[in-house]
């Protein structure tokens, strides 16, 4: 979804004349300080478009000069969604928890850096969360970078070793083929033999029977209803249905395929996009437990403590949710 959203972000700017600007969310700021941290922050590492980099740059200086003017904190965190999101971010990056950090948290944090350094007159206060954003941002792009080096130069290894070694391979390649193909030749026989027509009148006769085809796995039964409802719901995202389809992709990944971080990402798409829908209450444990299989522990009592925040006071859900947070098995 995140890379949809950046390629739709990046057709309109493309359409964009030398002096037109478009209005950008918070998101779609995140968004594209991602995409130029990515693509334009190592030299070489990209194919350069210097008219789509110019144009980037623009938009992101028009947005800073309109939307920033305001109290970029509380522009960053217009909804507690937000609010609660970008705490999260930044209490990752300052505990260095880079595994568990999300791509719309990160993107939020970047976009608020970016936003607090495009302000005049801040308070201590939005001086102090930059510092920290800075600092921690800093140091994750410093730790990916370190990671990236050291599987370039674990793959250098490997070339090298594979080169110096293949004729040895190849070699080796040869004699598991011929072996193969003797084995195949014992294995077939005389074809007249199998098909019963040299048999005399004591030997058994061989019936050629078709070959069925192997069933399709609890697995590939899984992953095709997921693709299919992937598709429907890319053809009519609005429909009705497309929250269920959410929903029903989020369980799928969850209790067939063991597959947490796809499962949950299901769970927070659905929340973000479809707030409103009417199962939505069921959809916060489900997102704890996910949160909980990754070994998050501070995310899977979050879900909880936003589920609160959606149902009403005086019903069972939240009687439930508190009985859950008091309980703290996270």
């Amino acid at each position: 979804m995140v890379k949809k959203a950046t390629a739709e972000i990046l057709n309109k700017i493309r359409s964009l004349g030398p002096s037109q600007h478009i209005e950008l969310t918070i998101e779609e700021a995140g968004i594209l300080q991602t995409f130029l941290h990515k693509k334009y922050g190592k030299r070489g590492a990209y194919n350069f478009d210097e008219n789509l980099l110019r144009a980037i740059k623009r938009v992101l200086t028009h947005w800073q000069r309109t939307y920033c003017e305001k109290d970029p904190l509380a522009s960053a965190t217009s909804d507690k969604r937000s609010q609660i999101a970008l705490r999260t971010a930044i209490d990752k990056l300052r505990m260095k928890q880079y595994h568990s950090i999300a791509d719309d948290e990160l993107q939020l944090a970047r976009a608020t850096l970016d936003c607090l350094r495009g302000t005049e007159n801040k308070s201590p206060g939005m001086t102090k969360v930059e510092n920290l954003l800075s600092s921690s941002l800093t140091e994750y792009d410093r730790h990916n970078a370190n990671i990236g080096a050291e599987q370039e130069e674990k793959k250098s290894v490997l070339g090298t070793i594979f080169w110096q070694n293949r004729y040895i391979l190849g070699g080796l390649v040869v004699v598991l083929a011929i072996v193969g193909y003797m084995k195949t030749t014992q294995d077939n026989g005389d074809p007249g033999e199998k098909s019963g027509e040299n048999n005399g009148p004591n030997q058994p006769v061989v019936v050629n029977r078709p070959i069925q085809k192997p069933r399709p796995t609890k697995e590939q039964k899984a992953r095709k209803m997921i693709a299919e409802y992937q598709e429907r719901l890319e053809q009519d995202p609005k429909s009705e249905d497309a929250p269920a389809l959410l929903s029903a992709m989020g369980n799928i990944y969850f209790r067939e395929l063991q597959d947490y971080e796809n499962a949950r990402e299901s769970f927070e798409s659905l929340l973000l996009d479809y707030p409103d829908w009417s199962n939505t209450r069921k959809i916060y444990p489900k997102l704890s437990d996910c949160y909980k299989k990754l070994g998050d522990s501070t995310n899977a009592r979050l879900a909880y403590q936003r589920m609160l925040e959606v149902v009403p006071k005086d019903s069972s859900d939240h009687v439930f949710a508190e009985a859950q947070l008091n309980k703290g098995d996270f």
